[in-house]
């Protein structure tokens, strides 16, 4: 679990620094760069929810499987 703790920590991380970007990006920008970093920044969130999930996934096989080993 604490792997799994760390990969959420990195793209919560990443995240923050994407929403850095996007705040640097659009009070400077003249381009159309703004809709990339929006985009890379629904895509971090995306991931990030995803191993929130995955993390909760885990947690529960392994309380199965605890449980299976006691019932064998």
């Amino acid at each position: 679990m604490r792997w799994v703790n760390v990969i959420v920590g990195a793209i919560a991380a990443g995240w923050a620094v994407l929403v850095a970007v996007f705040l640097y990006v659009g009070f400077n920008a003249d381009d159309p760069g703004l809709p990339v970093v929006l985009f890379l920044l629904v895509v971090g969130v995306a991931v990030g929810l995803l191993m929130v999930v995955m993390r909760a996934l885990l947690r529960q096989a392994t309380t199965l499987r605890t449980d299976m080993e006691a019932v064998i």
